[in-house]
């Protein structure tokens, strides 16, 4: 004999429609001195029936708890100032019979009329929304978002009474997003935002405040960063863009207490930021060179690119004329120079300068890819104070590859179209020749300029 047996089946909808609804079941009784919701009063029940109000309250809440979850947890902490593990505690109000969300006509605390109201010390906690600010068009996705942050900080014990922690928290959200359109230079703003911001916008980010010369970005990513991945780079990147940040502002400056000021930002940056001066990457390059055309392929460090700089890096620092720049740009290279030169805490060991006490040949081959004569000139007298004996052309041309030079030089001539041409290609020339011009400069001879072949001087 067969026997028939019948199988009930369940959908997926249905088993979901049950699981939002008793985590948004009806109004609790009031018992604690609260507001009295509208509507029937009755005792937390699974599945007892819902609000869809409240349904979406609740799938903000969800949304934040999964985006809080993805966030660097002890930045996000000590931005928030506190000890908790905020994304744990905020998905906590996620828990059965842990919140009751109810939309009501007028939250009131204290006798006064609010958009919304929390009581922590209720159980379930609570959390009070006004109907009508909630359906308003006038109230859009932000708005909603920063008063439901407002509001669930207390029910985990955070207070928020001036709106401080909340706005950290909506700061965190949109570094998420990566929509952040305002820089500041607050270290707890600062903490929210690396606390959940995405590679490529901390990127931009970081560049953006350390070429403004924040100390604070500086010191949040000193103290949180632990690993030599992304976040070293970054943090390298920041001490990049901050030292190149001093440098463009001692490039513009006028006065003599101004240049002084800036040359000791130098001088302390060399001691307090051990990746200024270390080597570049590609990204931080380009985002300093703000083209490619006419940079150096071979970034080096930050002696490299202010030694190496092309015109069109010179150009980029100021808005004035081609002459005026080469000018600022130059005086404040050569600034730099000296300041790393006679530095008395740095030794030839550590200096980025010199290399086994002799000028690094690195900085000498950058200088000749840009075509900075003057700046050239100044490296064969350094050289020649440190070694008397030797030229400094035999000394630091013999390692140079002037093959690679030309490959790492500008492709393309360089000029504001008014003056003559600032840099020229050195595709047309010889190896040779470049090697000639580089060695009568670095000896301090005079020499009318590069001359290649049939094609004059450039």
């Amino acid at each position: 004999m067969i026997k028939t047996i019948k199988i009930k089946t369940v959908s997926l909808m249905s088993v979901l429609a049950v699981s939002v609804l008793s985590a948004v079941a009806c109004t609790p009784p009031n018992k604690d001195g609260g507001t009295t919701a509208s509507g029937p009063k009755t005792d937390w029940k699974e599945g007892y029936g819902g609000d869809s109000m409240a349904i979406e309250v609740v799938r903000h809440i969800e949304t934040i708890c999964f985006r809080t979850r993805t966030m660097r947890k002890s930045v996000l902490s000590s931005s928030l100032e506190t000890d908790k593990d905020v994304a744990a505690e905020i998905c906590g109000l996620l828990e059965p019979k842990a919140l009751s969300v109810e939309p009501i006509e007028q939250p009131m605390v204290n006798g006064v009329a609010k958009d919304a109201a929390n009581y922590p010390n209720s159980r379930p906690r609570r959390f009070e929304i006004k109907r009508k600010f909630w359906t308003s068009t006038a109230s859009s996705i932000e708005k909603r978002e920063a008063l439901i942050l407002h509001e669930i900080l207390p029910l985990i014990g955070l207070e928020d009474e001036d709106y401080v922690r909340s706005s950290r928290l909506l700061l965190a959200l949109e570094a998420k997003m990566g929509r952040v359109t305002i820089a500041s230079c607050d270290e707890k703003r600062i903490e929210a935002i690396y606390a959940a911001g995405e590679s490529d916008f901390l990127k931009f980010y970081t560049k953006d405040l350390g070429a403004n010369r924040c100390e604070q970005v500086v010191d949040v990513l000193q103290r949180h960063v632990t690993s030599n991945g992304f976040e070293g780079e970054l943090r390298a990147d920041l001490q990049h863009f901050y030292i190149w940040g001093v440098f463009t502002d001692l490039v513009r400056a006028k006065t003599i207490p101004e240049m002084e000021k800036l040359s000791e930002m130098i001088r302390m940056a060399l001691i307090r930021l051990p990746d200024a001066f270390g080597k570049w990457s590609q990204g931080a390059c380009h985002l300093v060179a703000q083209v490619p055309e006419g940079f150096a392929k071979s970034c080096g460090g930050f002696l490299n690119v202010i030694a190496g700089a092309s015109a069109r890096l010179k150009f980029a620092t100021m808005d004035i004329s081609a002459t005026a720049v080469d000018a600022s740009f130059d005086r404040a290279t050569l600034q730099i120079i000296g300041t790393v030169k006679s530095d008395p805490t740095w030794a030839f060991s550590n200096n980025p300068l010199l290399v086994n006490e002799q000028v690094s040949v690195s900085i000498v081959q950058s200088a000749i890819e840009g075509q900075n004569w003057l700046t050239l000139y100044v490296l064969g007298r350094l050289q020649h104070r440190l070694n008397s004996e030797l030229r400094p052309s035999d000394v630091l041309l013999k390692d140079i590859n002037f093959r690679a030079v030309q490959k790492n030089a500008p492709t393309s001539l360089i000029s504001d179209g008014v003056h003559s041409p600032l840099v020229a290609p050195m595709s047309r020339c010889l190896p040779e020749e470049i090697r000639m011009h580089a060695a009568s400069v670095l000896d301090g001879l005079e020499t009318p300029g590069l001359i290649c072949g049939w094609n004059g001087v450039i």
